[in-house]
């Protein structure tokens, strides 16, 4: 997900990155659990014994198959789909309490569960379904010609990512180094 996480070099220590893909709320878990030094979630609150930074805005969209009949169409509402056969993301994407409750309805329409984002690609590449996946991990299949990318028209579209660390991290001068390394890359 961080194409920017190559290995920072700070001032007191030579910090290497170990980059695990989870849902948000394993996300927090495992920074609050101390099982990670530094987490990128998107939730609006700050869950309690953590610091949170903004890190960047993020988009989800559409992935449709090139086929699809709104495959043309540049931006559309999420209720336009409810029809549509979705490819999930993870197995329990349904079950966020984040998510709108009409998208707990879509879940219904749920026809795979995918564990990582380029399978879920090459599933709607194949047909099989459609998508809501962040632009960043769809644009390069839609530049190539091998999916369509729809813009979403409902608020909850624009997200907001933030980084988060446990309170007794804000020390640990390797690891608030690393967190301001991210927040300025983000940020060009």
């Amino acid at each position: 997900m961080l194409n920017h996480a190559q290995v920072a070099r700070t001032n007191r220590a030579l910090f290497r990155p170990s980059l695990v893909e989870r849902l948000s709320a394993d996300v927090v878990r495992a920074v609050s659990d101390g099982l990670a030094d530094v987490g990128i979630y998107c939730w609006p609150a700050i869950p309690q014994g953590l610091v949170a930074y903004p890190y960047r805005g993020d988009e989800l969209v559409v992935a449709a198959p090139l086929r699809h009949p709104q495959a043309g169409t540049g931006r559309i509402a999420f209720e336009s789909l409810v029809q549509s056969q979705f490819i999930a993301y993870y197995p329990n994407l349904s079950a966020s309490a984040a998510m709108p409750e009409f998208l707990n309805r879509a879940s219904s329409k749920v026809r795979i569960h995918v564990a990582n984002f380029e399978a879920t690609c090459r599933m709607v590449e194949e047909g099989l379904g459609v998508a809501i996946l962040p632009r960043a991990n769809v644009d390069a299949y839609a530049r190539e010609g091998r999916i369509a990318c729809i813009q979403l028209t409902n608020d909850w579209a624009h997200r907001q990512l933030h980084l988060c660390i446990r309170k007794e991290m804000e020390g640990r001068r390797s690891v608030v180094d690393f967190v301001e390394h991210l927040s300025r890359r983000a940020r060009v």
